[in-house]
């Protein structure tokens, strides 16, 4: 799947840097522990998941940059909630990585719907 050159190095992946940098970083502080009260929190995964699969999505060229897409940000939702693990006072939750997959697949869904009524 083509990477397209001119988008890869500007504004998408660069906001999909400085949101993957906010999760490692501002994760690891101690006032982000249960900084949302649920069901907020899903809220906020939902919606960050979704735009991190979209600006991943902007970056690529091709028939299938979808799938590029939710497969990157699947494993930025993996390496998100293992790091977790390890960070006092966080703790990974498997309904929150449930929370990002639905969201990174259905907006998969959604791209892969758009780029094919083109």
């Amino acid at each position: 799947m083509p990477i397209n050159q001119k988008l890869f190095f500007t504004r998408p992946t660069f906001v999909v840097g400085l949101i993957i940098g906010g999760l490692l970083i501002g994760g690891a502080r101690p006032e982000m522990i249960n900084l949302l009260e649920k069901p907020y929190d899903k809220i906020a995964h939902t919606l960050a998941y979704s735009l991190i699969t979209v600006l991943i999505w902007l970056s690529f060229t091709g028939t299938n940059k979808h799938l590029a897409a939710v497969g990157m940000s699947a494993l930025i939702a993996l390496m998100d909630e293992t790091y977790q693990l390890f960070l006092p006072g966080r703790e990974a939750d498997p309904i929150d990585f449930f929370t990002d997959i639905s969201a990174i697949g259905f907006t998969g869904l959604i791209l892969h719907q758009l780029q094919t009524s083109r």
